[in-house]
């Protein structure tokens, strides 16, 4: 409905009111009221569209001219403030309010920008002095200030949003005004920045971005301002708002109105990862144009930028990054694409591939202009190598064959292309050969102190696990000392009363330690006494020296820390000094060498990618290039990244894969035998692996000790000289093993079948990757064994046992490197074997895990295990169940707590206050919970059932609650019920979704910390939730009973702990409670009705229903007796039949009768249902949920309707039960004959 602010018939009284003000009739006006009248025809046109504010703000402006020649200005700005009043209180969406601030900031700035022409006009001196007084203009616009500043402090936040509103559209035409009244409306609108409600600090920023365009460079003079108005602050607000304010729209604004420099240009693309899709779109379809040409954005952030946005999980964020590419910036290098590649710098960037392929997809037409040419290929470049890699990448999986035909030559040409780029690399190096050895010594240096680092890392590892084994046993010796002084002081009391003859034993029982000391000494006399206690005091002697030595170690382990980390500072700043002293002194040899080699390797390597999916049908050109890849990896040192492009090629050309390992392997061993050992008794690998072979029943049980003689050397030799002698092979140096190690390292992540099929790798194991892991003196080295004994693990279980416990103790006692990468080998290695390669340490590798993801000295290691923990309970790796009564303290049972402790530990994790500084950590557990959570029922069960330990946890442990930055329970709660939601499963059908009872047992277990001693705030957040659990009147009759008698027996606690402060509910949380009681009573009973219905639906579509029917005519009252016990054998709904069991467990429910065993013993084992008792016939009596069968079966049946008839005496009946009897047996016949027939329809048809 339209809302007028103005009646013009109701006010003025100089002229005729009816009459609209034209520039004619405005020369007429002679007194306040008929400007007043002229001002309100004005605004009540003007409030009705936008059409004719042009016209309108004419005919304002002249009133106003008019009203300052008859000195009546200071009326018309009073005529103003008031009609600009009347919008003050319309909320935001009202058109009129719109209208009439837009019509008032269009006449500030007509009249401004005369006020601007007329001076400029002005010609003369005199002139311009006359016109240094304070304008009309000035005038006007300074009461309008100062008028809405009286109202930005408003109470009703509808009068600031449209105060800050006007001065947003004010303050970019406010001229010249007083410095006071500028300091107050800076200061005003600062603080509206931080004003409770989202659209008045949207407007503040709209409107402090204005003052971006003044200039408040007073560096030679001093500032006017007694407060700090300076660009940069002003700069900095918004930048602030930009980054942190929660609401979207407000962060919109700010990142629209952020003038665009160099300083603000990351803030500005930081928004490309924000919340709200809409802002992160505009960073990419406004932003980024308004920064101009791709040029003008660093590396860094153009990496970024089209990293965010091409990964973007919305379709218009990517559709925008996407035009930004393809359109923008490709228009910005004049549709050069050499230049638009040279622009990405592929050769660092990780997104260009991926920037290349979507560029191709989206402007299709170019590819048709794209010609390589043979002189092309003679005349690579890193833009063009990238160019032909990419386009034949996009030609090969679109099936673009006939552009791949035209533009790429035959596999023979490709091979000797790549034959002569790496000849030219050879070449390169040896030209260079000075720069090389000058790179070898400064690489020998940086592994030293990279072995060093690597030592130091494992030292202070050790110390940690030496200083956490002597707090425990201090903590366990010092609760020794007490119970032994408590037994000395107890013995004293003792003796005082045997002394005094007062006092009884009881009076010196305090607690339950007291009590075992007291029953001890019961019948010790005094001598006993006094000789107990001499001894007790010897002991708390000893163990106080006990304590005093321990102390000594704990001081001794500081020490010895600090000293470990004041070297690790010192060597890791001596590393930083080498590479920077290298850089500059081989700034002009080594480093222009590097530059190009780098170069050439990566024209290299995108001929290699093009190999790799080469088409090698001739198998003349398949030849060639096993030719060329084989002599390379031979003979050449190449780097990482081209060995593992290489050995792919290679498995590409072999005609299988036992072809790829043979080849892999004599080239492995080839390597190793390139060193020019003298010593005339060299062995290769292949031949120690074959004279073990030939030797292994000789040599079976000295293995061990062989392998330990390696190590210990010539000594040890000696010291055995009744041992076999053996010439042990001499490894050659540590260069040539590291390239073998690599080389080793990338073929087994190429291979898929297991180790059995090829002994030839195991001679690689014995012969290399086991020195490596025993030389821990070299760190390049050592972590290369732990990654091969990682990947070996994966093809052979047997290698994999014995893996697994080599990586556990070397994780215990070394650092982050070590860790990660035997946490890394670990989890893989549990994915492909499963928890059984264990055995029964579970609860040893549990604890490792634990500690591992709550260190948070090591974040990089904590995110691997935490997303490594993450898919093994996800692919249910990690689903122990938990075991029965009987097996408690068994294997299970441990197996069982183990992998819940680990679960909730991740649970904790992510509420965890520390985990904030770790947001890789924290990203990886905001994605994986919930998609464990929601893929199946027994993954939410398993969430449910640590939900109250982990808020008591959260809300007690001092190692949560000693954090400032703890989460409050208002946001912790909801999430965890948030991730029970039975509506967030996957594949279920809405009918399966509410039978889940996740929502039901976490209930019950929130409860429970209620019921404990977890601080209020907590117990009002869980009660002021309760209204969000999804419970439905098809759950089982028996779970909403449990749950029922839960919610009974917390109200209880509740009352009986009245009196403690924690314990005290407030009339809203009081209310919560009592609701949520009622609404499950009330589904209790509606769940009862609908059984009731269920059981009467399914007895008269029986055919037993019928035949007793029958059977019962004559008599009433036995007929209805027979219904109600035939009700017994009636099919349950109920479905969650363990879950039912528990809750009946919980809730004390009675044992069964004995003729109900009896029933349940008769019944068919495959078929189980969660309750067959009536609660009107037996309400004291509860079947086992599990166990007992309520199917149609005949034997059951048969045995129910026998107890029938045996309480039916009336002899007229004796006839009809025979009957009975004698249908029973020819069912029975049929259903026996027809077990193995399938039916078109059911029994019911």
């Amino acid at each position: 409905m339209q809302q007028y602010i103005t009646n013009p018939y109701t006010y003025g009284k100089g002229m005729n009111q009816s009459e609209k003000p034209t520039l004619k009739t405005i020369q007429n006006i002679s007194g306040k009221d008929e400007i007043n009248s002229a001002m309100r025809h004005v605004f009540q046109d003007a409030q009705m569209g936008l059409s004719g504010h042009r016209k309108l703000v004419i005919v304002l402006k002249n009133i106003f001219k008019k009203s300052v020649e008859l000195n009546q200005q200071e009326y018309f700005a009073l005529f103003l403030v008031r009609i600009i009043n009347r919008i003050l209180p319309l909320k935001k969406g009202e058109q009129v309010a719109d209208r009439i601030a837009k019509f008032c900031s269009s006449f500030v700035r007509s009249i401004v920008e005369d006020e601007i022409d007329s001076r400029q006009n002005k010609q003369g001196k005199e002139d311009i002095e006359e016109d240094e007084g304070e304008s009309p203009t000035t005038v006007i616009i300074s009461r309008l200030i100062h008028h809405l500043l009286r109202g930005i402090e408003a109470k009703d936040k509808t009068v600031r949003y449209r105060v800050v509103q006007l001065l947003a559209y004010l303050v970019r035409y406010i001229g010249e005004i007083d410095n006071n009244t500028f300091e107050a409306l800076y200061t005003l609108l600062s603080k509206r920045l931080n004003d409770k409600e989202p659209i008045v600090r949207l407007q503040a920023i709209v409107a402090i971005s204005h003052f971006q365009a003044f200039n408040f460079d007073f560096s030679e003079e001093e500032s006017p301002f007694e407060i700090d108005i300076t660009n940069s602050s002003i700069t900095d607000k918004i930048i602030h708002s930009i980054r942190h304010d929660d609401s979207a729209e407000v962060r919109r604004a700010a990142l629209l109105n952020l003038k665009k420099s160099q300083t603000t240009i990351q803030y500005l693309i930081e928004r490309a990862r924000d919340t709200n899709s809409i802002n992160r779109r505009l960073v990419y379809s406004r932003i980024c144009r308004e920064l101009g040409p791709m040029g003008n954005i660093d590396f860094k952030n153009r990496e970024l930028l089209l990293k965010w946005g091409l990964n973007d999980r919305e379709e218009a964020v990517k559709e925008a990054a996407t035009r930004m590419l393809t359109t923008h910036w490709y228009n910005s290098v004049k549709e050069d694409l050499f230049e638009l590649i040279e622009n990405l710098q592929v050769k660092d960037s990780e997104i260009a591939e991926t920037a290349m392929m979507i560029f191709f997809k989206s402007r299709e037409e170019k590819l048709s202009t794209i010609k390589i040419e043979e002189s092309y290929w003679k005349q690579l470049s890193i833009e063009k190598a990238f160019l032909m890699r990419t386009f034949y990448f996009y030609c090969y999986d679109h099936g673009l064959l006939e552009l791949v035909d035209s533009n790429f030559p035959e596999a023979v040409d490709l091979a000797e292309t790549l034959e002569k780029y790496l000849e030219l690399r050879t070449n390169y190096i040896a030209s260079n050969s000075e720069s090389i050895k000058d790179w070898e010594v400064h690489h020998e240096k940086l592994e030293v102190f990279k072995s060093e680092l690597l030592q130091l890392e494992n030292t202070m590892s050790r110390i940690n696990l030496e200083t956490e084994t002597h707090k425990k046993h201090l903590e366990s010796t010092e609760d020794s000392v007490k119970f032994l002084q408590l037994g000395e002081s107890l013995i004293k009391k003792r003796q005082k009363q045997l002394h005094t003859h007062r006092g009884s034993m009881e009076d010196l029982i305090t607690d339950d330690r007291s009590q075992i000391i007291i029953e001890e000494i019961a019948e010790f006399d005094e001598n006993e006494l006094k000789s107990k206690l001499k001894e007790l005091s010897q002991n708390i002697k000893s163990v106080e020296s006990e304590i005093s030595i321990l102390t000594e170690k704990i001081n001794d382990c500081q020490v010895r820390f600090e000293d470990a980390t004041s070297d690790y500072h010192i060597v890791s700043q001596n590393q930083a000094n080498e590479m920077n002293k290298f850089q500059e002194e081989q700034r002009d040899s080594y480093i222009p060498f590097a530059e190009k080699l780098q170069d050439l390797e990566f024209i290299i390597l995108q001929l290699l990618l093009i190999a790799n999916k080469f088409d090698y049908g001739d198998d003349f050109g398949r030849r060639k290039m096993l030719q060329v890849i084989r002599k390379r990896l031979t003979e050449d040192k190449l780097e990482e990244d081209l060995v593992s492009v290489v050995l792919k090629v290679l498995k590409r050309i072999s005609l299988h894969e036992k072809d790829f390992i043979s080849m892999a392997t004599e080239i492995i061993t080839d390597i190793r035998d390139s060193y020019d050992n003298e010593d005339e008794h060299f062995h290769s690998a292949v031949s120690i692996f074959e004279e073990e072979d030939d030797d292994e029943e000789e040599e079976e049980t000295d293995e061990e000790e062989a392998g330990n003689e390696e190590k210990k050397g010539t000594e040890s030799d000696s010291e055995e000289p009744s041992k076999k002698k053996r010439n042990e092979p001499k490894l050659p140096p540590d260069d040539i093993v590291i390239r073998c190690l690599t080389m080793t390292q990338h073929v087994l992540e190429l291979i898929e079948q297991p180790l059995e099929n090829y002994t030839s790798l195991k001679s690689i194991y014995i012969g290399l990757v086991n020195y490596a892991i025993n030389y821990k003196e070299k760190a390049t080295l050592h972590l290369l064994g732990l990654k091969c004994l990682g990947l070996f693990a994966l093809i052979d279980r047997s290698t994999a046992e014995d893996a697994v416990a080599t990586l556990y103790h070397s994780m215990r006692s070394s650092g982050e490197q070590v860790r990660i990468i035997g946490m890394k080998a670990v989890i893989d290695i549990l994915s492909i074997h499963g928890v059984s390669i264990i055995g029964g340490n579970m609860f040893s590798y549990a604890r490792l895990f634990y500690k591992s993801l709550t260190n948070y000295d090591m974040p990089k290691l904590q995110c691997f295990v935490a997303e490594g923990l993450c898919k093994l309970f996800l692919t249910d790796i990690f689903n122990a169940t938990s075991p029965g009564g009987d097996d408690e303290g068994g294997e299970e049972s441990q197996v069982y707590e183990s992998e819940k402790q680990l679960f909730e530990a991740l649970i904790l994790t992510y509420f965890h206050p520390l985990t904030s500084n770790n947001q890789e950590l924290a990203q990886i557990l905001s994605f994986c919970i919930p998609v464990y959570a929601f893929s199946h029922p027994t993954h939410q069960a398993r969430v449910s059932s640590i939900s109250g330990d982990v808020i008591y946890r959260l809300f007690s442990d001092e190692e949560f609650t000693q954090h400032d930055n703890k989460l409050s329970p208002a946001f912790i709660i909801p999430q965890l019920i948030f991730w029970c939601d039975p509506n967030n499963l996957v594949n279920l059908t809405q009918h399966e979704i509410k039978r889940q009872t996740s929502h039901v047992w976490q209930c019950v277990y929130l409860l429970q910390a209620l019921e404990q001693d977890t601080p209020k705030p907590v117990k009002r957040s869980i009660i002021s939730n309760l209204s969000k659990f999804f419970i439905t009147e098809q759950l089982d009759s028996m779970v909403l009973k449990g749950l029922a008698d839960a919610l009974e027996g917390t109200k209880q606690c509740f009352e009986e702990n009245s009196g403690i402060a924690d314990y005290q509910l407030d009339k809203l949380s009081q209310k919560n409670l009592d609701n949520f009681i009622e609404f499950v009573n009330d589904k209790f009973e509606k769940t009862i009705e609908r059984e009731q219905e269920e059981k009467e639906k399914s007895n008269t579509n029986s055919i037993l229903g019928e035949l007793e029917t029958e059977l019962n005519n004559p008599d009433q009252e036995d007929k209805s007796e027979v219904e109600d016990k035939s009700e017994v054998e009636d099919k349950s709904e109920a479905e969650d039949k363990s879950e039912t069991e528990d809750i009946v467990e919980a809730t004390n429910v009675a044992k069964e009768t004995e003729d109900q065993e009896e029933l349940v013993s008769d019944k068919d084992d495959s078929q189980l249902s969660d309750a067959l008792a009536e609660p009107q016939e037996i309400p004291n009596v509860q079947l086992d949920p599990v166990t007992v069968n309520t199917s149609e079966n005949e034997s059951s049946t048969e045995e129910s309707i026998d107890i029938e008839m045996e309480d039916v005496e009336d002899p007229s009946n004796s006839v009809k039960r025979t009957q009975l009897e004698q249908s029973l047996k020819e069912i029975d016949a049929i259903l026996d004959a027809e077990d193995s027939v399938d039916y078109d329809i059911s029994m019911e048809e």
